[in-house]
């Protein structure tokens, strides 16, 4: 997977390529490397719906632990996340009842993506991270370069 994900850091259009399941282990493993413990929740389909979280990212607090419900959207750059996909997001968070979501996508974001985006910690109580291909590609790159962290993972 190392090499796969050096590779991507290298030529970022080739997540083009990857199926959606393959986007999902890739993103894993960004996660795993900033030092969460991962979960990457079963394939969604007659009868194991993932209720719209690919992946579960839990990081230990003190006493108690911080879990994340991530979202992995493998899209052609041209076909943008639109604001209802993060509204159903949010629904899936508060339905599992999670402290953070973030939504991942090899796309970028319609404008209204991003209001949910700010209005989700006041109007849901639940915090929401987009991560478009551009701040996707400098986390790959980052990856590859050293363990610093640059903020362009989720937190």
């Amino acid at each position: 997977m190392r090499a796969l994900v050096d590779s991507l850091g290298r030529q970022p259009y080739d997540l083009m390529t990857l199926d959606p399941r393959e986007f999902e282990k890739i993103v894993a493993h960004l996660l795993d490397r900033d030092g969460y413990e991962v979960k990457l929740q079963p394939k969604s389909g007659r009868g194991h719906p993932d209720h719209g979280i690919d992946i579960l990212a839990v990081r230990k607090q003190g006493v108690g632990q911080f879990v994340m419900g991530i979202q992995c959207k493998r899209k052609n750059t041209d076909n943008k996340v639109s604001g209802a996909m993060v509204r159903e997001l949010m629904g899936s968070l508060l339905w599992s009842n999670l402290d953070r979501g973030v939504l991942v996508t090899t796309s970028e974001f319609q404008p209204q993506a991003f209001e949910y985006e700010q209005g989700a910690p006041h109007k849901a109580g639940v915090a929401l991270d987009l991560v478009d291909y551009h701040r996707l590609v400098r986390w790959l790159k980052v990856y590859g370069r050293s363990d610093e962290d640059d903020g362009a993972g989720p937190h």
